[in-house]
C-alpha cells in the first residue's frame, strides 16, 4: 500500500511546516525568482444564452486569489458553477464579465501552464502506461526519462509500465492520467471530480497519492468535488458555493496539518460548518 511504512517517515512526509516554509520563501510580495505566482479572478462571471431572451447565470461575479502551492477544494450542489469556474481557469470558456490572470498575464484560451484532469481517465488505448505518461514530453521533444521513472516509482506504477489501459483497474488508470498531466509541470492543476468514479477504499488511497504528487511538485491545485470530507482532507482552503446564481458562500482556510485524521474534532467541526452552509444537517 502506498502509505505503508514507519510512522516517523509518514510524519516527515506530511509535515505542515514544509508548506509554511515554502510560503515564507516567497516573501511578502508573493514572488519567487522575480516571478508573480498567483492566479487572480477579478469579478469573473459566466452566463449562457439558451433561447431568445433566456439567460442562465452559471457563475455570479467571483473575486479570488490563489497562490502557488495552495490546494483549493471547491464544493457545492450540482449546477452551482463549480465546473464552470474550473473551465474558465482552463481557458475552455471565456468569461461573460471580469478578468482571469496567471502570473500577471490574462488567461485567453488554453495553455500548457494549466493542466486539467477529468473524472474519467482519458488515456490513449494504443499506448502503454509509460508511453501515455511520456506523450506530452515526446511531442515537445523534451527528455524527461529520469522524471518519468521517478514518477512511476512515486505512484507505484513501475511494474505496470508496459500495461495497456484496458489492463488497468480504475484506480490505476486514474493514477496514470494524473501523472500524465503532472509530468507536463503545469503551474495550475485543475481537477474536475477526478476521484468521483472510484469505490470508497480506492478513493481514499488515491487522495493520499494525489496529495503526495502535489507536495512533490508544489503545483497550484483547484479541485471540484461533491465530497465534503474529501474537500477538507485535501484542501488548504475550501470554497463553498451556493446553488442559486453560482456564487461563493464562503472561502474557508483549513488549519490542519497533513496527514489529516477524519475523526479529529477540528476536522469534524469544519465538516459541520460546510454542511450547514450547504443546507445539510451534519448529523444526517
Amino acid at each position: 500500500m502506498f502509505f505503508a511504512g514507519r510512522k516517523d517517515s509518514s510524519n516527515r512526509r506530511w509535515d505542515e511546516n514544509d508548506r509554511r516554509q515554502d510560503k515564507n520563501e516567497k516573501g511578502k510580495t508573493g514572488q519567487v525568482r522575480g516571478r508573480i505566482l498567483a492566479l487572480v479572478l477579478e469579478n469573473v462571471s459566466k452566463s449562457f444564452s439558451r433561447k431568445e431572451k433566456e439567460v442562465t447565470f452559471a457563475l455570479s461575479p467571483v473575486n479570488l486569489t490563489v497562490e502557488e502551492g495552495e490546494f483549493i477544494s471547491i464544493v457545492g450542489p450540482s449546477g452551482c458553477g463549480k465546473s464552470t469556474l474550473l473551465r474558465l481557469v482552463a481557458g475552455l470558456l471565456t468569461p461573460t464579465s471580469g478578468k482571469l490572470s496567471l502570473d500577471g498575464e490574462e488567461i485567453v484560451g488554453t495553455d500548457a501552464k494549466r493542466g486539467m484532469a477529468f473524472q474519467k481517465p482519458t488515456l490513449f488505448p494504443w499506448l502503454t502506461v509509460e508511453e501515455n505518461i511520456a506523450f506530452g514530453p515526446k511531442v515537445r521533444k523534451e527528455n524527461k526519462k529520469e522524471e518519468i521513472e521517478r514518477m512511476l516509482a512515486l505512484t507505484h506504477l513501475s511494474d505496470f509500465r508496459s500495461a495497456y489501459p484496458h489492463e488497468l483497474s480504475g484506480g490505476m488508470a486514474q493514477r496514470v492520467a494524473l501523472v500524465r498531466t503532472m509530468i507536463n509541470e503545469p503551474e495550475v492543476f485543475l481537477l474536475d471530480e477526478p476521484l468521483g468514479a472510484l469505490d470508497a477504499f480506492t478513493r481514499m488511497k488515491m487522495q493520499d497519492e494525489l496529495l503526495l504528487l502535489w507536495k512533490e511538485k508544489k503545483n497550484m491545485m483547484l479541485m471540484v468535488t461533491h465530497d465534503v470530507d474529501e474537500a477538507i482532507y485535501m484542501g488548504t482552503r475550501v470554497l463553498v458555493m451556493a446553488k442559486a446564481g453560482g456564487s461563493v458562500l464562503r472561502d474557508i482556510p483549513i488549519d490542519l496539518a497533513y496527514k489529516r485524521k477524519r475523526l479529529d474534532p477540528k476536522f469534524l467541526s469544519y465538516r459541520e460548518e460546510i454542511m450547514r452552509l450547504l443546507g445539510v444537517d451534519a448529523e444526517e
